[in-house]
């Protein structure tokens, strides 16, 4: 092809690339089809930008192919010399700059969702908290009606075939047991629960329907879920209760121990396990998913619930 020929066709294709910009939106193709965050990013939690760099490298690419096209053409000299270096000059500025405004559109798009998704969760776990709160508040309001019952509803007699008593006058007088009116009838099978010898500060309970064997009396003190996790598994626990595989127990387990037969909370055998508590207990699972929740078990009422582990709770220990 003649140079006159390759110069001609050069301009050609600056002119081209020229409407191209000039046309849509005196851009390239980074212009037309690449879209920054919006103005209000901000303020809220959903929006549509780009984040992937196709567009940005077309245009660098095509811009590089097109400056090296002309600069060679340029370089060989000839009548069309100044117009092939115009042509490598101005498409080395138009399709370098779109490169670069999309690549910066594109950075402040995944920077602008990285910060939507950081508002989103702390939202959520706002919302979690709040939940955990109220969810306190109705637990303090269950307490307080229950103690109001035992202050104000008296014992009743009631027809009941277990624990009968009989008076002495009478042989044939109907059998009648004193309980509370909210009290649930049965009781836990007698010999499920083993209490065998401890360490040198108490002894354990072993479950023969389950296998676990248990710690029978529980520290004082309270515990975030991170401290009862390394508590069960620590040296003290070891040599207190004796034996090692010591550990927190899954809400499978601690739930294994609620026992709704007993008249008056703590719902658990108060024989074997004796001085429980009518609080929160730890489990080790974790709540929802989330490494800032876990499961505890209800003492007071039965009931699971997941909460933040930074709340300092009780702990029961297994293995």
């Amino acid at each position: 092809m003649a140079l006159g020929t390759m110069a001609a066709l050069q301009v050609r294709i600056f002119f081209v690339t020229i409407m191209c910009f000039c046309l849509p939106t005196w851009s390239g193709c980074s212009y037309l089809f690449v879209s920054g965050p919006p103005d209000n990013h901000t303020q809220v939690e959903s929006f549509d930008c780009t984040t992937g760099n196709a567009w940005p490298v077309f245009d660098a690419v095509y811009g590089t192919i097109n400056t090296v096209s002309a600069a060679a053409v340029a370089s060989k000299g000839g009548p069309n010399q100044e117009a092939a270096k115009a042509g490598a000059f101005g498409s080395a500025i138009l399709w370098g700059s779109s490169s670069i405004v999309g690549f910066t559109k594109t950075s402040r798009c995944r920077e602008a969702k990285a910060l939507a998704d950081a508002r989103r969760q702390r939202r959520e776990l706002s919302l979690q908290q709040q939940q955990q709160q109220l969810w306190f508040q109705q637990r303090q309001l269950q307490q307080l009606q229950q103690q109001l019952l035992q202050q104000q509803q008296p014992f009743q007699r009631r027809d009941s075939a277990a624990n009968p008593v009989v008076p002495r006058d009478s042989s044939s007088a109907p059998a009648i047991s004193m309980t509370r009116d909210w009290a649930r009838p049965g009781a836990t099978p007698a010999g499920r629960y083993v209490v065998t010898a401890g360490g040198t500060v108490n002894g354990t309970v072993q479950d023969t329907k389950t296998g676990l064997i248990w710690q029978q009396t529980v520290p004082s003190g309270t515990y975030t879920w991170a401290d009862a996790t390394a508590y069960c598994g620590s040296t003290v626990v070891s040599k207190s209760l004796g034996g090692t595989g010591w550990r927190l127990p899954t809400i499978e387990e601690l739930q294994t121990l609620v026992d709704h037969t007993q008249a008056a909370p703590p719902l658990i055998d108060s024989t074997a396990f004796r001085s429980t508590p009518s609080s929160l207990f730890w489990s080790s699972s974790p709540g929802a998913g989330s490494s800032s929740l876990a499961w505890i078990v209800s003492f007071n009422d039965g009931d699971t619930k997941y909460i933040a582990v930074s709340y300092p709770e009780h702990v029961r220990c297994v293995r």
